[in-house]
């Protein structure tokens, strides 16, 4: 009833997107961790000799706090500070739960394959996607050891009686799922169109009626075009499947696009020559990067910002049509004038050696892997990321910020200026530093809530199998939204339970939920759990003082802190929450009646607009106040007293 009050409000009186809750107290943070995520993989078409072990593939977790991990029947405690590595079996999907925010990547440690994502919670997934992936494509030396792959796309369901739709390029395919189901669909292969682009289904649109999960890629592909064989013919003849490795990243939901994007280029291998001319092998431009973007909406225009700051624009397209530049060699900033998604293919590697100078050599000394990782719009970078770099193998950290905003980047505590060039983007107000580092942890934050791009990918070329990982640090995945988050709380003192309740206000219908509900300080994890939108606590005896904090966060990264004190705590100078001022009724008429304000005598009482703007204030005299809501515009209000807020709905 109160959401459908709230729907027909906002269409009458057209609330502003910027809730009141973002200019009171409960003002919007950026939103990276979660505690509940579906991890799912694309396996890779292995060729012959390309290992897969039961230990190939890996879940990381970073947390903040200590927080109880459940992979599974498996329970596992994550340190601040240190990445938890999970080894598991080869699998498709696998369900994370945490007691507290943490951050998951998924990890494919294979040799002549593999990959890297960092996984959105499933709070923050959404119902409409558009993937990017690539080209069918093959390696092999005749129809004998010829090998076909195709673009994957994995859907994963977050609840019940899902309805999923994807279009595919044969057409639309329907199925529905249950909670932690999956789906995966891979484009049938045409061996007409090997190596175009009209085999991948780029752009796409996988669709639901509830939220799910979307992990897309490639089994086995070249980026850009490579030869089946390297080389083809001769006695050295072998497949040129060293150069080719699966692809995936964890997709972003259309609503996460945005229009302005920063791409750096990516570091590999020193021993790796680039710019070579191979067209005689084969083999396409192997300089730069390959930037692709997807139209969300008909008639968006693709631009980069020049040297001079101009503007260039490089195509018109419509929706759910790509953009593709395969050769990207410079830190870049894109400009879109309709929200777009974009992603950065790193390039594979290849290259035949001359026989002439090296007789006793392999013709094919070289080799490595191409990868895939979403490129977050400017509006949803970070201030804080956690990056794992992996042992055996050239890791490199990129940051994008803005340049005046630099000096405030620290790695590891350290200033970024001290331990890496930074590289100006010309035109405009964004710089960008690369870091090569070993095996290890390394904690990327920035002062004063100074915003950044981050992204982690390290590569291992050469004789043998190679290997690849990359993907972003972390990304803001909060959900547009104007709500309010409240905790409340009441004892059992029978029991000696305590029950705490969040909620969630809105000002449209349904466009918030919650995202986190857990205890953070004071309280041993055996003595509380969560359940659904409740927090359940227990004293570990009846006659014990219970005290501790609890925090909720809405998927708009809004939040509500609770401090609970029960039992033989004296909490009579304490606004705990059985004393916070209570509405009603609410919604109301003609007045509003506020109650248990004795603990708030001599204090303000004050009443906002969505836009900030106060209508009403009075001093605090006794336990009630009556607000002569008559003279009020029906609408959504937010009443606020000391630290204490709560809506106020005017009909």
């Amino acid at each position: 009833m109160i959401r459908n009050i709230f729907f027909v409000l906002s269409l009458i009186f057209g609330f502003q997107t910027v809730g009141l809750a973002g200019n009171i107290d409960s003002a919007r943070s950026e939103l990276t961790t979660g505690t509940r995520f579906y991890v799912g993989f694309i396996h890779p078409d292995r060729a012959a000799g390309e290992p897969l072990t039961d230990s190939s593939y890996r879940i990381v977790i970073h947390a903040r706090q200590e927080s109880v991990i459940r992979i599974g029947t498996r329970t596992f405690v994550a340190q601040p500070s240190v990445p938890l590595v999970i080894k598991l079996p080869v699998t498709d999907v696998v369900e994370v739960n945490s007691n507290r925010p943490i951050s998951v990547y998924s990890y494919q440690d294979l040799a002549g394959n593999g990959e890297q994502a960092w996984h959105l919670p499933c709070s923050s997934w959404g119902r409409s996607y558009r993937p990017f992936a690539w080209w069918t494509d093959r390696n092999g030396l005749d129809s004998s050891t010829m090998r076909y792959s195709s673009a994957k796309r994995l859907i994963i369901a977050r609840d019940d009686e899902t309805r999923v739709s994807v279009e595919t390029l044969s057409g639309r395919r329907d199925s529905l799922l249950n909670a932690g189901d999956h789906w995966l669909v891979s484009e049938e292969i045409d061996t007409s169109t090997v190596r175009q682009y009209v085999s991948d289904p780029t752009g796409l649109v996988v669709s639901a009626d509830k939220p799910i999960g979307v992990v897309s890629g490639h089994a086995k592909a070249a980026v850009p075009a490579y030869p089946d064989g390297l080389p083809k013919t001769g006695p050295y003849a072998r497949s040129a499947n060293r150069c080719r490795g699966n692809l995936h990243d964890a997709m972003l939901p259309e609503t996460m696009g945005g229009t302005e994007f920063v791409t750096l280029p990516l570091a590999y291998t020193p021993t790796r020559a680039r710019g070579l001319d191979l067209s005689n092998q084969g083999i396409s431009n192997d300089q730069g990067d390959v930037i692709r973007m997807i139209a969300l909406k008909d008639s968006t225009r693709i631009m980069h910002v020049l040297s001079d700051g101009s503007v260039e624009t490089d195509t018109v397209i419509q929706k759910g049509h790509v953009f593709t530049n395969d050769r990207v060699e410079t830190g870049t900033l894109w400009k879109t004038s309709k929200p777009v998604l974009a992603a950065q293919y790193g390039k594979s590697y290849g290259r035949i050696t001359s026989q002439a100078s090296l007789p006793e050599d392999d013709p094919t000394t070289d080799a490595g892997m191409p990868l895939l990782m979403v490129i977050p719009p400017v509006e949803r970078w970070v201030t804080h990321a956690s990056v794992h770099t992996q042992p055996e193998m050239y890791n490199v950290v990129s940051i994008a910020a803005r340049t005046t905003d630099v000096p405030r980047i620290r790695v590891n505590g350290r200033g970024a200026t001290s331990m890496a060039r930074m590289v100006s983007i010309p035109g405009t107000e964004f710089s960008t530093l690369t870091f090569s580092f070993p095996e290890g942890l390394f904690e990327v934050a920035s002062d004063s809530g100074k915003r950044f791009a981050c992204w982690t990918y390290g590569s291992l070329d050469g004789f043998q199998l190679g290997k690849i990982y990359g993907s972003v640090a972390a990304l803001d995945v909060h959900l547009e939204c104007s709500d309010t988050v409240a905790l409340t709380y009441a004892a059992d003192g029978a029991t000696g339970q305590i029950a705490v309740q969040s909620s969630i206000s809105w000002q449209a219908d349904s466009c918030s939920e919650l995202a986190m509900l857990y205890v953070k300080s004071g309280l041993r994890d055996s003595l509380w759990y969560r359940d659904g939108t409740k927090l359940i606590v227990r004293s570990s005896a009846r006659e014990s003082p219970i005290e501790c904090t609890v925090v909720a966060v809405s998927t708009s990264g809004r939040s509500d802190t609770l401090l609970i004190r029960e039992g033989a705590v004296n909490v009579g100078e304490e606004t705990s929450q059985t004393l916070r001022p209570m509405v009603n009724p609410n919604p109301a008429d003609d007045v509003a009646m506020i109650t248990r304000l004795d603990t708030f005598i001599g204090s303000t009482l004050e009443i906002f607009l969505p836009d900030g703007r106060r209508v009403w204030s009075g001093h605090v005299t006794g336990d009630r106040m009556d607000i002569p809501t008559a003279s009020f515009c029906p609408g959504f209000y937010m009443i606020r007293i000391a630290e204490c807020s709560m809506p106020l709905i005017v009909r």
